[in-house]
Order: C-alpha cells, then structure tokens, then sequence
C-alpha cells in the first residue's frame, strides 16, 4: 500500500527553500521505491519540469549528481547524454558531478557522445 507521502515523493520534483540563504536543494527522483531500479522516463520527467522553471524559481546556478547512475543501476552511457540535452542551452552555469561507483569509458565523456554529436 502506498501511502500520501510515498506518493508525493516519488511522483514530483520539490524544492526546498530557506528563506536566509541563497542555496536551495530541489528534490529529484528517481525511482518510485527504493529497491527498484531508477526510471529514465521518471528522470526525464524531471529534466523537463527543471529546463520550464529554472527562470521562474529563480536558479542562477545548477550542480546535479549523476541521476539514478548509484543505487537506480542505470548507465552513465544513457543518463549523461540525457542530462546534457536538457541542461546544455540553459543560461545559467551547471556542474555536472560523475558518477563515483565505476571507471566511466572515457568514449562515454566524449563531446560527440554526450551533446549527441556523432549522430
């Protein structure tokens, strides 16, 4: 049984502010529970909601982990190129952070790769 809450978590990007620093963290998820692997689509979703309102938020910068690349089992191959399409016209500075668990095939750091160059 999935409670109120499980649902909100799991379903939409959040943000939490603090109304005395200029640092908020916005909630990203990217699985439905826990043991399950991370959703792409979910992830996606996610992108999108972020690229619409970014402005609208006020972000002036972005620092976002490899999503669902740790415990969600998915492959920086797939989500590294995901993220870039997303986040590369945005007009603010983004840091993207690799993931850690694994050597990553420096194909897979390549510019072709990641902005979709080589298709």
């Amino acid at each position: 049984m999935i409670t109120y809450l499980q649902f909100w978590i799991a379903d939409e990007p959040e943000r939490l502010s603090n109304a005395n620093f200029g640092t908020w963290f916005l909630l990203f998820p990217t699985k439905h529970h826990w043991k399950e692997m991370a959703d792409i689509k979910g992830i996606e979703e996610g992108l999108v909601w972020l690229v619409n309102n970014y402005k609208k938020d006020g972000i002036e910068s972005l620092s976002i982990p490899a999503l669902g690349c740790g415990l969600g089992w998915l492959d920086w191959g797939i989500v590294g190129p995901l993220l870039c399409n997303y986040l590369q016209d945005l007009d603010i500075p983004v840091n993207l952070y690799l993931p850690i668990e694994k050597k990553i095939p420096e194909v897979q750091l390549s510019k072709d790769i990641l902005l979709g160059e080589n298709l």
